[in-house]
């Protein structure tokens, strides 16, 4: 496989979700679930590929009922972990997984599902912010300034909260990011055919049914490179579909439609 410093490798466990939030989009393909043995896969064909794991694409990793088994998996094979999570099943996630390097808890979901026990929401994420030895990064990317204000009336009542550049610092592992939203690429509209993008120069992800994609954006599989369950990783990166894409942001152009659609890849830009 051509060197690369990949510092990212998405894994989508599962894209089913128990909850509808606005900040993500639809998912319309099949839903489904990565097995025991198809992560085991994962974890030996990315035996030589570097870099963290992210337990994060579409749906909510913590409700697949082999959650815990995956990061037991992952420590044997000497792999850390990044968890993003809704937040509504965060006593499934044992305080002191060894992989477990960062948890990511998107606060969204507090105000945009009706059906949601807040009281019981934030009572339960009191206890992992006390009891966790990972880094937590609460996060809070859109909503209105009411809305923020809920969140951090809350967290000044039980943490001597200290400002950053990007939020506010609970205690040493532990912060809150505010940032603005963004739209998706499957539900944006074509933006500059040139840019810059970090997709497939340190990150990709992988699909709960094996398929690889560029980054975490592709929520619906559109820019699929091949498949981890029937090909090398190093045979998928070194394509020709990947190589086109690597090579057009070497040199400034954005390949792909659904790139060109990416609001979020702006932030590159420049």
């Amino acid at each position: 496989m051509t060197a690369r410093p990949i510092k990212k490798i998405y894994i989508e466990l599962t894209n089913r979700c128990n909850l509808r939030c606005a900040f993500c989009p639809p998912v319309r393909r099949e839903a489904g679930a990565m097995t025991p043995a198809q992560f085991q896969l994962v974890l030996e064909k990315l035996s030589s590929t570097p870099g963290h794991l992210y337990f994060h694409l579409m749906g909510e990793p913590t409700l697949h009922p082999n959650f815990a088994e995956f990061l037991r998996a992952a420590a044997a094979a000497h792999r850390t972990v990044n968890l993003t999570t809704n937040g509504t099943a965060l006593s499934r996630i044992p305080f002191d997984a060894p992989a477990l390097r960062q948890v990511n808890i998107s606060l969204h979901c507090l105000f945009e599902n009706k059906g949601l026990d807040r009281e019981s929401y934030l009572s339960e994420l009191l206890a992992f912010l006390r009891g966790s030895r990972a880094t937590i990064s609460l996060r809070l990317w859109s909503g209105a300034a009411a809305e923020r204000e809920v969140v951090l009336a809350f967290l000044r009542a039980h943490f001597p909260l200290s400002e950053t550049s990007r939020g506010y610092q609970l205690s040493e592992r532990c912060f809150l990011n505010l940032a603005e939203p963004f739209i998706w690429p499957a539900e944006g509209k074509a933006t500059s055919s040139t840019g810059f993008c970090r997709g497939l120069r340190d990150q990709f992800g992988i699909l709960w049914d094996g398929r690889v994609v560029p980054c975490c954006l592709d929520s619906e599989g559109e820019l699929t490179l091949g498949n981890i369950f029937e090909e090398d990783i190093s045979s998928i990166l070194d394509g020709e579909r990947a190589a086109q894409i690597y090579r057009g942001f070497s040199e400034g152009r954005v390949v792909e439609g659904l790139c060109r659609r990416c609001e979020y890849r702006q932030r590159f830009d420049g």
